[in-house]
């Protein structure tokens, strides 16, 4: 995506907004495979007022000085080196940015990994997006429930509802995943729930439609329910 579609995407979020999507902040993500990465390192040179806030991909090695950037949100990280590079969480931490988890092997292994995090930094903000990839195979991972439980007693870690056909076999609006979000929402209190499309990987033409059926589903449980972000990917 270059500055004219990100132009566009703008005006489509500004039209979710008025739609009822309750739009106010939008974290744009860095895809793993970096294809956004110029793009959002652009947005971060924006002067003046934006609803993008920026979080950019830290894939090992030492966290470089752009990951550090007054104007970064956040860092994404996936479970492996949120184990294995201290160093890096460290960082993160100290820089008051939002860790943004990766799930690499199904929620159980990234849970255990920031259940560790968690013991060595507390306080560390930690956001788990796609409600924590509560299905592998087709099938709900039965490690998702008992694991989302216990990172859901952290008040430091915020989820998103995300990415919601991905993780469907059924079509909009996605009940099979509606009764996985009704489950997990009131593990959560209302201001560590955030939504996302994950747009434009999957929901390409949907873009105000999944956000507002996400929304239905947290106001459903939490009537006065505010959105502190959005997550999206361009």
């Amino acid at each position: 995506m270059d500055l004219r579609q990100l132009e566009m995407f703008r005006a489509v979020a500004e039209h979710a907004r008025r739609r009822g999507a309750a739009l106010t902040k939008v974290l744009l993500v860095e895809t793993w495979n970096g294809a956004n990465r110029t793009l959002l390192e652009s947005v971060l040179q924006e002067e003046g007022r934006t609803p993008f806030s920026v979080a950019l991909c830290h894939r090992g090695g030492h966290l470089n000085s752009p990951l550090l950037t007054s104007n970064l949100a956040g860092v994404r990280i996936p479970a492996a080196h949120i184990h294995a590079d201290t160093e890096a969480c460290c960082g993160i931490h100290e820089a008051g940015k939002l860790l943004i988890a990766r799930a690499d092997n199904g929620i159980g292994a990234l849970a255990l990994n920031l259940e560790r995090l968690l013991s060595a930094l507390p306080g560390i903000r930690v956001y788990v997006p796609h409600l924590g990839w509560p299905m592998r195979d087709g099938k709900e991972d039965p490690e998702w429930r008992s694991a989302f439980r216990n990172l859901a007693s952290s008040s430091s870690i915020t989820f998103g509802i995300s990415a919601i056909s991905a993780f469907s076999a059924l079509p909009f609006p996605h009940e099979d995943v509606a009764k996985l979000a009704r489950w997990a929402i009131p593990q959560l209190s209302p201001g560590r729930i955030v939504i996302g499309s994950d747009y434009p990987l999957v929901e390409k033409s949907r873009y105000e439609h999944y956000l507002s059926l996400a929304r239905d589903w947290i106001v459903a449980i939490y009537p006065d329910w505010t959105c502190p972000f959005e997550e999206l990917k361009v």
